[in-house]
């Protein structure tokens, strides 16, 4: 099984270490999250400008850093990385998920 895992949270996330090790034990697992924070803003993408992503180590797991939105990192995953998955995961949230609430 193919496993994307994005947050809105960043790279420096704490729970996301601890998702992806989980998740690496139902299959292959490739990780796009945002390099800072991006909470209330999961639904955005960047349309005027080029966006960068990284290449970063997390301990000894590989993920990508890309300096945009959560919607723009599985943008990322699917059409920069040319993959397909067979299941997604968002988060761990380190909050309350209000997005719909705003």
């Amino acid at each position: 099984m193919r496993i994307l895992i994005t947050n809105d949270d960043s790279v420096k996330a704490t729970q996301l270490l601890p998702l992806i090790k989980y998740c690496m034990r139902f299959g292959d697992v490739t990780t796009v999250v945002p390099k800072v924070e991006q909470s209330g803003k999961s639904h955005g993408i960047q349309l005027l400008h080029a966006f960068r992503a990284e290449k970063r180590m997390l301990e000894d797991v590989e993920v990508w850093a890309v300096d945009s939105t959560p919607a723009d990192c599985v943008r990322f995953a699917v059409m920069g990385l040319k993959q397909d998955f067979d299941l997604v995961v968002s988060g761990v949230n380190r909050g309350c998920n209000m997005g719909l609430d705003v």
